[in-house]
C-alpha cells in the first residue's frame, strides 16, 4: 500500500532546481550559473520566447500558496527545507524528517506517492509496518518516491500552445534535407510507429524517452539520489530538453543503487494503462483531448545501463555492450 501526500509542486522544485545540494557549495553555484546562461542563450531565438514564458509561469506558481488558504508559499517552503538540509548531514533519518516537514505543509489531497520495501533484501512491502515476505523481518523499511506522470502531463497540457507544439513531427519544413537523420523522428523505430496508421500517426498520441543516473549528494558520503525522468519526444528539441518540460516521475535515494524491477514497476503500470486506454487532458481553452502514450527508448551512462539491463558492468567479462 502506498502513502500519498499532496506535495507535487514542492518535489518538482526541489529536484529540478538542485535543492538537494548544499546551498553554500560550489556545485550549487555552478548549477545556478549554468541555468542562467542557458536561459540567456535561449532568449536569442524565437522558440525560446515560449520557453521563457513557461518559465515565468513556473515562477508565478512558486509564489503561490502551497494550497488554498496556506500562509506559506511554495518557494518559502522550499527554502525552509533547503535550510534544514544545509545545517545537518543528509541521512535516512533526516530525510524522513524532511518529508514529514513537507507533509505538515500540505492538505490531504493525494499527489506524491511512497512505495515501501525491505531495506535488507529489497523486497516490496504493503506498508512501512509490514513484515517482509522474503526475510520474515520487520522494522527495517525503506522507500522510493513516485511522482504520478498523468498529473504532471495535465499541468503541461494546460499551457498555451503546448498541444500545438506536439504536432512538430508533422511539419514538412522541420528538416534541412529530406535524406538527413536530424531527430528521433528520422530513426527506424520511430518511423515504425508513424507509418501505415501506426500508434504515433495519430496527432493526439505521444511518446517518451526515459533517463536515470545516480547523483552523489556529498563527496564524503555514499548517499545518492537516482531521479527517473521522461522527455516528450514530440516537442521540438529545444523545448523537449527544457527543464520546465522534463517530467520527474520517480526518485530513489539512499546508500544502495536502485533495484530496476522495483523502481520501474509504478511507471510500467501507469504506461501500460496509458498506452491501452489513454487519458483525457484539459487544454488551455478548457476543451478535452484523449491522449495515449508509450515509452520508445531510454538513455543513461554505462554504469547505469548495466544496472537497468541486468548485465555485468561494461569492464567485466561478457559485460554490458558499449553500444
Amino acid at each position: 500500500m502506498c502513502v500519498e501526500i499532496n506535495c507535487y509542486l514542492l518535489a518538482k522544485y526541489l529536484f529540478s532546481h538542485g535543492a538537494f545540494y548544499p546551498s553554500a557549495s560550489e556545485d550549487s553555484e555552478e548549477h545556478s550559473e549554468e541555468g542562467t546562461d542557458y536561459s540567456d542563450s535561449e532568449g536569442e531565438d524565437e522558440e525560446a520566447t515560449d520557453e521563457e514564458a513557461e518559465g515565468e509561469e513556473e515562477d508565478i506558481d512558486a509564489a503561490r500558496p502551497i494550497y488554498q488558504g496556506a500562509s506559506i508559499t511554495v518557494l518559502e517552503s522550499m527554502l525552509a527545507i533547503c535550510t534544514l538540509m544545509s545545517i545537518e548531514r543528509v541521512s535516512g533519518k533526516l530525510m524522513g524528517r524532511i518529508l514529514k516537514l513537507i507533509a505538515l505543509h500540505c492538505p490531504g489531497a493525494c499527489v506524491l506517492v511512497y512505495h515501501f520495501f525491505c531495506s535488507k533484501c529489497i523486497y516490496p512491502l504493503e506498508d512501512k509496518e509490514s513484515v517482509c515476505d522474503k526475510c520474515k523481518k520487520s522494522g527495517n523499511p525503506s522507500f522510493f518516491i513516485e511522482l504520478p506522470l498523468l498529473n504532471q502531463l495535465q499541468h503541461l497540457f494546460r499551457r498555451r500552445h503546448f498541444y500545438e507544439d506536439l504536432q512538430y513531427r508533422f511539419k514538412e519544413d522541420r528538416k534541412r534535407h529530406r535524406d538527413n537523420i536530424e531527430d528521433i523522428y528520422d530513426g527506424q523505430v520511430y518511423k515504425g510507429f508513424m507509418d501505415n496508421g501506426g500508434f504515433l500517426s495519430d496527432p493526439k498520441n505521444i511518446s517518451f524517452m526515459w533517463y536515470s543516473d545516480g547523483i552523489q549528494v556529498f563527496k564524503s558520503s555514499s548517499f545518492s539520489i537516482w531521479p527517473l525522468c521522461l522527455v516528450i519526444n514530440e516537442l521540438p528539441y529545444k523545448k523537449r530538453t527544457h527543464p520546465n518540460n522534463i517530467l520527474l516521475v520517480g526518485i530513489w535515494f539512499g546508500t544502495s543503487k536502485p533495484n530496476p524491477n522495483l523502481f520501474l514497476k509504478p511507471l510500467r503500470k501507469t504506461m501500460s494503462d496509458f498506452e491501452r486506454h489513454g487519458h483525457a487532458f484539459k487544454l488551455h481553452d478548457n476543451s478535452d483531448v484523449l491522449v495515449k502514450g508509450k515509452i520508445l527508448c531510454g538513455t543513461c551512462d554505462m554504469q547505469a545501463k548495466c544496472k537497468f539491463l541486468h548485465f555485468k558492468q561494461f569492464n567485466g567479462f561478457y559485460g554490458c555492450p558499449n553500444v
